[in-house]
């Protein structure tokens, strides 16, 4: 390959060892100048490599007639060089909608479920690897390092997408679109562009449009090629300080079991900061509850609770429960040790309360051996993780004064959006709640009203809303 394009995609390539004879290449091609650039230098290499290589394209059905004309494009496109192609017809916005996620998000999935789906297939007939090939290139790395920094990500955000991983490769990373496009049009190719891409109504397009050309013209002309720079030495720090954190973890860890693993607590805290953050990152992978909705902010509950003295629990999205228990801090998913997590917590729903506590907010009671904290927070449209023990509630719909306490007769609780109420009762009944128990459950409630039944669920009437202007948020911990 002769080409000075070709041969900087062929560098990266080789030194990732992304592709090697006999391996099985899919292509995502949108029709668009990155895929079809992807799609033209694979094809060429392939000839001298000798991988199987197949394009595959998904019509999402957002624009109408264009996206069909873009199906029609791809596969004239693969017709011409003799390369088989698998299209998928989807309806991105019913899912976006069913799933209640944005259309880049619900599009993305789809993609990506459709090429790991081809690769399954292919799999099995494939002497060497299977690989999915992506288009991304070195302006894309550069809006998602700066997207990513935006919304607050750590060190590994800021790397940016990797040149290969899970089973995904990236050979134009280095490229910039400039350099792809200039090697189209030698090629004489044509390609497809999505009139979608150069709207601002989209945070990437709002910083591949706006932002990054107000840097390189204000700034830097190489702002870009900077960023991604950044990126890729922020990438070797992750790894290195991924290879400590997995040292320093087998060197504190007493036990593992399945979904569980403990910690020597006083080793744990002997480390620096930042690698008790990723230490506990890799202790709860491998409890497999994995590590979707666990914020930075979660983590460093967990530090504080291994610091902390005595017996105590914590409660995390995702099943996750961690312990501390006789020096030791403990990380358990439920699903896959339900024993280790079932131990304490019982004492955080069944609860005899003596008198009524009336609440004042912020503040925070103590029942015994249990902390109920209150706190406010704005409303900013921010993700709600599931959490057994902490709720959030629509603060502007309570008008009177909360009490925490247990069940008294004409309990009721809003069960349906549009304001059917069940007595409490009978929700417990439904629920098959010991009869003996119904009368300790934790409750938080305004009047007769049932705001939140500890460890079973709160009340339609108080969920945040569109309209919810203020947050409050509800903690429930055991503290010993």
């Amino acid at each position: 390959m002769e080409n000075s394009f070709e041969k900087k995609v062929v560098h990266l390539i080789d030194a990732y060892r992304m592709i090697e004879e006999q391996d099985y290449v899919i292509v995502g091609v949108s029709g668009g100048a990155d895929s079809v650039c992807l799609l033209f230098v694979l094809y060429r290499l392939s000839r001298v490599r000798k991988f199987g290589l197949m394009a595959a394209h998904v019509e999402h059905g957002i624009r109408g007639k264009e996206s069909l004309e873009d199906a029609a494009f791809v596969e004239e496109l693969c017709r011409k060089l003799d390369v088989p192609l698998r299209i998928r017809h989807a309806d991105v916005r019913g899912m976006a909608r069913q799933e209640k996620i944005s259309t880049e998000e619900a599009g993305r999935r789809i993609r990506y479920g459709f090429f790991r789906e081809i690769a399954g297939e292919c799999a099995s007939g494939i002497h060497g690897r299977v690989h999915i090939a992506v288009a991304h290139n070195a302006d894309d790395q550069a809006e998602t390092i700066l997207w990513n920094m935006v919304r607050g990500s750590g060190i590994k955000g800021l790397c940016g997408m990797r040149p290969v991983r899970d089973g995904i490769i990236r050979p134009l990373l280095e490229c910039t679109r400039a350099e792809i496009e200039a090697y189209l049009i030698g090629q004489g190719a044509v390609w497809r562009t999505d009139a979608t891409n150069l709207e601002t109504d989209y945070t990437r397009n709002r910083l591949r449009l706006k932002v990054l050309p107000v840097l390189e013209k204000e700034c830097n002309h190489q702002a870009a090629r900077h960023i991604v720079m950044a990126g890729g030495k922020l990438a070797k720090a992750q790894d290195y300080l991924e290879r400590q954190a997995d040292k320093a973890l087998k060197a504190c860890m007493v036990s593992e079991r399945a979904g569980a693993v403990s910690l020597d607590a006083a080793l744990f805290c002997s480390e620096e900061e930042i690698l008790q953050e990723y230490m506990l990152r890799a202790a709860i992978e491998r409890t497999g509850a994995g590590l979707k909705n666990v914020t930075s902010g979660h983590i460093d509950d967990i530090r504080k609770l291994a610091a902390s003295c005595g017996r105590k629990s914590l409660s995390l999205p995702g099943n996750l429960t961690a312990q501390l228990q006789g020096g030791r801090l403990s990380l358990i998913n439920a699903e896959l040790s339900p024993d280790m997590a079932a131990d304490g917590e019982d004492s955080l729903i069944f609860v005899n309360i003596e008198k009524k506590y009336d609440i004042l907010i912020p503040s925070c009671i103590k029942i015994g051996n249990i902390a109920v904290k209150f706190s406010l927070e704005p409303w900013k449209k921010q993700l709600i993780p599931e959490n057994k023990y902490t709720k959030w509630f629509d603060y502007d719909t309570i008008r009177n004064k909360l009490q925490v306490r247990n069940r008294l007769p004409g309990d009721c609780l809003s069960v349906t959006k549009d304001g059917g109420h069940k007595k409490l009762k009978d929700y417990f009944i439904d629920e098959k709640v010991p009869h003996e128990k119904r009368g300790q459950v934790l409750l938080l409630a305004e009047g007769s009203q049932i705001l939140w039944a500890v460890g079973y669920r709160i009340s339609e009437a108080y969920k945040i809303s569109e309209r919810t202007k203020t947050v409050l948020k509800v903690q429930v911990m055991e503290e010993f």
